[in-house]
């Protein structure tokens, strides 16, 4: 791998992929990630590894990275970037990095990255949206050519009857595994709850029913506009559904994780208000990329 991936792209196609970039940050980050600001844990620098889950080609890290530099300039941290920006700067740092084209099997580490942690939680999911669309094209060529994405995707959604659950980082927040483990955990995570300010969404997942607990049994469980019941088993969604009532009430509950729309008949989901599908807008392939916060 080259010392600059992004500068080793061709230059047009770094044009045509920084108005990607500039379009899709504007869109989910707008004017900030509000998680991050009441969730997050301050200038904290972390690190954290893109993991791939299943097998794959990859394609589209100069892009991925970029992103994550294109974040430091909005944030303040670095200079506006440019199509001539080099990927490092003092408020990013890039190791363990693998080649646009080669393969990868499922747990491999695919690259590191050490930010504050308000950056990589900004450029987090822009960049694994870019990243997981175009490995998943690259490891598909007999499938033919991947449709347009993004804004349409979502339109379409909605216009076919679904909802979309948020539009960016800027109108709700959702606190995900990244966000707990930052903070120490989902009681550390409640007890910001009551600080938030009035009127703002909240999402609130949960992986176990140990956390779903801590959630429904704090004062501010109020606040919480729906709890994301994320891979939960159609048993253990039941329990959560039994739980809610034995507490005489709570928050709306959205299952997700994986799931076709021939499993919503499954019985152990009555009770359960919303379910989170993404076949619905990422039907033409996304290959399985994680990024996972380090331990200190």
């Amino acid at each position: 791998m080259t010392s600059d991936v992004w500068l080793a792209w061709p230059r047009d196609l770094r044009i045509s992929a920084l108005s990607l970039v500039e379009l899709a940050l504007e869109e989910d980050l707008g004017p900030g990630d509000v998680t991050a600001k009441h969730f997050g844990a301050g200038r904290r620098s972390a690190t954290v590894r893109l993991v791939a889950r299943e097998s794959g080609v990859l394609a589209g890290l100069p892009l991925f990275l970029f992103v994550f530099r294109a974040v430091a300039g909005r944030l303040g941290l670095a200079d506006a970037a440019n199509v001539d920006s080099a990927l490092a700067c003092d408020a990013l740092s890039f190791t363990d990095c693998r080649d646009d084209g080669g393969s990868f099997e499922a747990g491999d580490l695919l690259a590191r990255i050490t930010a504050q942690e308000a950056l990589l939680h900004g450029a987090e999911r822009t960049g694994l949206n870019f990243l997981q669309r175009m490995s998943a094209v690259a490891g598909a060529p007999a499938r033919g050519g991947a449709r347009g994405g993004g804004v349409l995707e979502m339109s379409a959604g909605a216009a076919g009857g679904g909802r979309n659950h948020r539009m960016g980082l800027h109108d709700a927040a959702m606190v995900k595994d990244n966000h707990k483990e930052a903070l120490g955990g989902m009681a550390a995570v409640m007890a910001k709850v009551a600080a938030l300010p009035a009127g703002l969404p909240l999402i609130v997942e949960v992986d176990s029913m140990e956390e779903l607990r801590v959630v429904l049994e704090h004062a501010a469980a109020g606040r919480v506009m729906r709890v994301l019941l994320d891979n939960f088993a159609p048993e253990e969604a039941a329990a959560a559904v039994a739980l809610r009532q034995e507490l005489g009430g709570g928050p709306d509950y959205e299952i997700s994780g994986g799931l076709l729309p021939e499993d919503l008949a499954n019985p152990h989901y009555a009770g359960v208000e919303t379910a989170s599908l993404g076949s619905i807008t990422h039907s033409a392939g996304a290959l399985d990329l994680a990024l996972e916060i380090e331990a200190p």
